[in-house]
């Protein structure tokens, strides 16, 4: 069990200092903030999940695909058959 207290969320973090690395969603309160980025935005890692995802689903076998692509179908007929036998009073 995680057990936190109110510290956690109201102590301010450490001032950060030339040349250290600021985190993700740190926040200015005074003064400017200037930073030098040392990577590309491409090479996040929400990009690299985005690129391998894409290269995996590009390589599926068509078989796969088609069986998808089967699946989605089926899936929004069956549901609209429902919604209709529903309205009509089916049930």
């Amino acid at each position: 069990m995680l057990c936190t207290t109110p510290t956690h969320t109201t102590i301010p973090p450490p001032p950060y200092h030339t040349k250290q690395q600021v985190p993700a969603g740190a926040m200015n309160h005074d003064g400017i903030l200037v930073i030098e980025t040392t990577h590309l935005a491409s090479d996040s890692t929400p990009a690299r999940i985005a690129r391998l995802t894409s290269t995996a689903q590009a390589t599926k076998p068509q078989l796969r695909r088609s069986l998808d692509d089967f699946g989605e179908w089926y899936s929004k007929v069956r549901w609209g058959g429902v919604m209709v036998w529903g309205g009509c009073g089916g049930g």
